[in-house]
């Protein structure tokens, strides 16, 4: 029988979709990707979006190939981006279910409260960061023996440190600057906890060991609680309400994949 590449033919082809679906799937992304690039709160699910375009345009030429001319280095090519779909998805299942139920916040009174940084705008907190200092103002309010560290460097884009935006609009709101510890040199989460718990261990005194919260996104708390495991720490996690739901469903799909970069970095160092 003549194999057609835009249609099913006998046997295991007919459990298989047409190659010519992989096509529209993969044009669709395409065109959902060029769409919301112009809005920089969600562009990063127009990288995600793209990537899978390509994705689908890879496969949908490879059953081309393969169909019409049975090359076997088609198969090998199938098989692999088959499985490497499958495992995509299961990881993203796993990982997205510890993001998800790691959203909790389970400490009070805590010796020390660090405050994770996010993006600034110039000077002006972005709403990421708005509303964890929100909840960091909250916690403080009700938590006077509470020392607050604040931790974030500056990036692209942000005119002071994150640390220090976090610091005045703090203080602003009537938070005595001595309850605050800047950490200003920080790029990432896993440097944030990092330096963040050596200003701790250089402040302590007595035998007994601080208490230690740290405050964030609901998405992010997993990630953060995986770290301070990692460095030997343990904590007590405060979650902060993310505001507007595009941005709470583009930070929870980003998280899987900056969960996957935090487990590499350990397994690698």
């Amino acid at each position: 029988m003549k194999r057609n590449a835009y249609s099913t033919y006998s046997g295991k082809r007919k459990l298989q979709l047409p190659a010519l679906t992989f096509a529209i799937c993969g044009a669709s992304f395409l065109l959902i990707s060029a769409s919301i690039f112009r809005f920089p709160p969600i562009r990063f699910l127009s990288y995600v979006g793209f990537c899978l375009s390509v994705a689908f345009g890879v496969y949908f030429l490879l059953r081309i190939i393969e169909d019409n001319t049975g090359s076997i280095f088609a198969k090998i090519g199938l098989y692999i981006m088959r499985g490497l779909f499958i495992a995509g998805l299961v990881s993203f299942i796993i990982i997205e279910i510890f993001v998800i139920s790691g959203a909790k916040t389970d400490s009070e009174n805590a010796d020390y409260l660090i405050v994770l940084g996010a993006g600034v705008d110039g000077t002006t907190p972005s709403l990421i960061l708005h509303s964890r200092l929100v909840a960091a103002l909250d916690y403080l309010e009700n938590s006077p023996q509470t020392i607050a560290i604040l931790s974030g460097g500056q990036g692209p884009g942000e005119d002071i440190t994150e640390a220090e935006a976090m610091l005045r609009w703090l203080t602003s709101r009537g938070i005595d600057e001595s309850r605050i510890i800047k950490e200003e040199l920080s790029r990432d989460t896993i440097q944030n906890l990092q330096n963040s718990f050596s200003l701790i261990n250089l402040r302590s005194s007595g035998d007994g060991s601080p208490e230690i919260a740290v405050l964030s996104n609901d998405f992010h708390i997993f990630r953060a609680r995986f770290i301070a495991e990692r460095e030997g720490v343990e904590i007590g996690t405060v979650s902060a309400n993310t505001p507007r739901a595009h941005l709470e469903f583009t930070y929870t799909i980003r998280e899987y994949f900056s969960v996957g970069k935090v487990l590499l970095t350990y397994l690698f160092t």
